[in-house]
């Protein structure tokens, strides 16, 4: 259908629908555009197209938003007219691949890599997602199974409030746990409901039942502060009460600390219900912990978490000036204070709208969404900006000058250091850049300037030959900078292990960044995000059963920012720049270190560099140079022209031509 622009004035509803798709993480305003023409060609607005008519003709609002998958899975006309607006007030606010969308595994292994990046899996199950599930299933009954220590105390708090008619299935889902040595702490939260009688006669019952009634409303996050005061256990879950745990939650996560000592909270999975009276879950919830995620887009349940009480120790709490998003602020300030681990096994139901009163229905999202973004905004190691061993940056520059002011800023805490060097190799920039890489003089910076572009890797390797023969590499874009610590984390990790060869740190790409759910399926749009792992490279190489996140093995890292150890640079013999001037030098280099020396590649989740995403190469595509031959030579073929190729010495193999 072909559309005319017309200048209709919004009606407030359509104005209020419109900017609800708009915020939702499922609407993606350039897929649509790109997707249906129609509608760019008619200067619609994306959103308000939907809205109008999009939604209707089922059109999808996003890669990640199936409409008739969506329709037959609920088995409801009310979706008909809007599917996305009805999934965004019936559900959860969740993000995931359609359904129809292939699935990119086959064993568990593979299940575990892809939750990473997209902790989602919606139904209807395939039988890929159905083997992995079961695997999970045992692996929970192997660690049942193996719990033979019975005398920990676990405590359980639950706050209420007018919840009289869920409160006792939720609380009867704790009091059955193959685990019995519990205590449930019901804190009523000012009900006006028969709420304090259900609790009072569970209490009468089950002497494992403690009632602590508030006089009046505190909220969710004070009441569960007077819980964990009262709590005795050292270990500690918590259950809302339009919740339930499977019976097995408690034991197999008990199992799982207890198999590792180290850890201060594990978390698990999650089936994910539209209502008490679904009869099969929507969606499954899990992904393996991923550090950069958790900050970028919360996707653990505190009903899935269980930690230790020394995490209290640190002054962890519940944030009284939150009533929603209370989870993800929770599960951050473990994560800054301790170590969280995912085990993959699924043991709790959440009800997406079990009861008119719930938090995700009554709270408003976006000041709590806000909120949390604000208050974590800026957090980082506490490592300092000191090296321990000799390490030249070197930095392949063309053109994007103020890129490259604030990439060569972010290095001036090492300046100084008696082990740092800095290596500017200029791709035949314009006057204005070659006077500033030639205005930082400096005894521990050196600058070659190039009087032709010879791409990325052939100036890679002029900037290690200058550097000191003991010093360690770090390549780094001209259009990235490095958070203070970055480069002494990513030398420390490098040092971990005699058989790490190559760290990578986050590679934080902007807020809104065109291609960033092609890496990460479930990011949030409205926030910059790491896209070091990535769905897109597929790079990520194995994970552990029970994963920490800080440490992540990869089988490839483009190379905007890696520290290679420099015994491992010249076995290489540097970057394959004949058979990859501008990249696939990156990809060589990594296949070498992991097959040929069988060395690894490690990306390290808390050093972190911002990247402007290829800057130097917009720059250069929007320049007249964009339209020559040797543009096209360069980064369309990734070929030498005839006369540099000459010039250099390089040999064409056949597979190049063809």
């Amino acid at each position: 259908m072909l559309f005319f622009r017309r200048k209709r004035k919004l009606t407030s509803i359509d104005d209020a629908v419109s900017q609800i798709v708009r915020q939702s993480d499922l609407f993606d305003a350039g897929w649509y555009l790109r997707q249906y023409p129609d509608v760019a060609d008619a200067g619609f607005d994306p959103a308000v197209h939907y809205v109008r008519h999009g939604a209707a003709e089922q059109r999808r609002p996003g890669p990640w938003f199936d409409p008739e998958t969506y329709i037959h899975a609920i088995g409801s006309d009310e979706a008909t007219a809007n599917p996305l607006l009805h999934y965004i007030q019936h559900r959860p606010f969740v993000a995931g691949p359609a359904a129809s969308v292939p699935k990119p595994y086959t064993n568990l292994s593979e299940y575990l890599i892809f939750s990473l990046l997209c902790p989602i899996v919606r139904a209807p199950f395939t039988e890929e997602d159905r083997r992995c599930f079961a695997a999970m299933e045992n692996i929970k009954n192997c660690l049942v199974n193996r719990l033979t220590d019975h005398t920990i105390l676990v405590s359980v708090i639950m706050p209420v409030r007018n919840r009289d008619s869920t409160l006792r299935r939720a609380a009867v889902s704790v009091l059955t746990q193959s685990y019995l040595n519990l205590e449930l702490i019901i804190i009523d939260d000012g009900s006006e409901d028969q709420s304090v009688a259900v609790a009072s006669e569970l209490a009468c019952v089950d002497s494992r039942v403690r009632h602590v009634v508030l006089t009046e409303h505190v909220g969710v996050c004070a009441a569960r502060n007077i819980g964990l005061k009262e709590a005795r256990g050292d270990i500690i879950a918590y259950l809302d009460s339009d919740n339930i745990w499977l019976s097995d939650f408690l034991a197999a996560s008990i199992a799982s600390l207890n198999d590792h000592t180290e850890i201060d909270a594990v978390y698990s999975g999650q089936y994910l219900y539209d209502s008490i009276h679904a009869k099969a879950p929507f969606a499954i919830r899990f992904g393996a912990m991923n550090e950069s995620l958790l900050e970028q887009h919360n996707y653990i349940d505190l009903n899935c978490l269980v930690h230790r009480r020394r995490v209290l120790d640190a002054g962890v709490r519940f944030d009284e000036n939150l009533q929603r998003l209370v989870d993800w602020d929770f599960i951050l300030q473990i994560k800054a204070s301790g170590r969280i681990c995912s085990v993959p096994f699924v043991q709790s139901n959440y009800y997406a709208a079990s009861v008119a009163n719930s938090i995700t229905s009554t709270v408003p999202f976006q000041p709590a969404y806000d909120y949390v973004c604000h208050k974590w905004t800026g957090a980082s190691s506490s490592a300092k900006a000191t090296l321990a061993r000799r390490v030249c940056v070197v930095i392949p520059s063309f053109e994007a000058l103020e890129h490259l002011r604030r990439c060569v800023d972010s290095l001036q805490p090492y300046l100084s250091q008696e082990l740092f060097e800095l290596v500017i190799v200029d791709n035949n920039s314009s006057d204005e850049v070659k006077e500033f890489v030639t205005s930082l003089r400096h005894p521990n910076v050196k600058v070659i300037l190039n009087d032709v572009n010879y791409g990325f890797s052939y100036a890679v390797n002029q900037g290690v030959a200058v550097a000191s023969r003991d010093a360690d590499v770090l390549l780094l874009n001209n259009d990235a900078e490095l958070e203070t610590d970055a480069l002494t984390i990513l030398q420390q990790t490098a040092y971990h292990d005699d058989e790490i060869a190559i760290s990578v740190p986050r590679q934080v790409v902007p807020a809104g960044t065109a291609n960033m759910r092609d890496h990460v399926p479930y990011a949030d749009l409205q926030r910059e995000c790491d896209v070091s792992l990535s769905a897109h490279h597929r790079n990520i190489s194995d994970i552990s059963l029970f994963h920490e996140g800080r440490l992540v093995e990869l089988n490839f890292a483009p190379f905007f920012c890696v520290y290679i150890k420099r015994p491992v640079w010249d076995s290489c013999g540097g970057l394959d720049y004949a058979n990859g001037r501008h990249y696939r030098s990156d990809r060589i280099m990594c296949d070498l270190v992991r097959n040929m020396f069988r060395k690894r590649i490690v990306y390290v989740a808390n050093a972190k560099v911002r990247h402007a995403a290829q800057a130097a190469t917009r720059e250069l595509q929007r320049s007249s140079a964009a339209v020559s031959e040797d543009f096209k030579i360069m980064f369309v073929q990734n070929r030498w022209p005839d006369q540099l190729r000459a010039a250099l010495n390089i040999v064409e193999l056949p597979w190049m031509s063809s």
